[in-house]
């Protein structure tokens, strides 16, 4: 499971760092009445994050025994490992979706409607 965990952070991570990026761009927008270039923003971010966290999903179904079985030998922790990344892998573009709203409400001056949505303080609340 510690491998899957890990594995499972390069894409959330990456999402993340997209969620984030976005933000001053959406936040700046905003501010100065631009909302066809913020909705522009906030459509790409999602995009992007939607088509990645996909095309991660796809990469460790298809790939999961060669993907783990390249950080432990034992044919049996592969066997179950590979498993556990086939199961893990659809909740990613779930979980950037939400980092997603999270990230473009707080943009917005919403910070209060995103705090329920945060996950376990991953994202700032303004």
């Amino acid at each position: 499971m510690g491998i899957v965990l890990k594995l499972e952070r390069i894409p959330v991570n990456i999402g993340l760092g997209v969620c984030l990026g976005m933000v001053p761009l959406v936040a700046y927008n905003y501010a100065a009445g631009n909302r066809g270039r913020m909705r522009r923003f906030v459509d790409l971010a999602r995009i992007a994050i939607l088509a990645f966290s996909c095309a991660c999903v796809a990469l460790f179904w298809v790939f999961a025994r060669p993907i783990v079985g390249a950080f432990i030998e034992d044919e049996e922790t592969v066997r179950l490992g590979a498993r556990f990344l086939r199961g893990r892998c659809f909740a990613l573009p779930f979980m950037m979706i939400g980092y997603h709203i999270v990230n473009t409400m707080n943009a917005v001056d919403r910070g209060k409607v995103s705090f329920p949505l945060d996950n376990g303080g991953v994202c700032m609340i303004y």
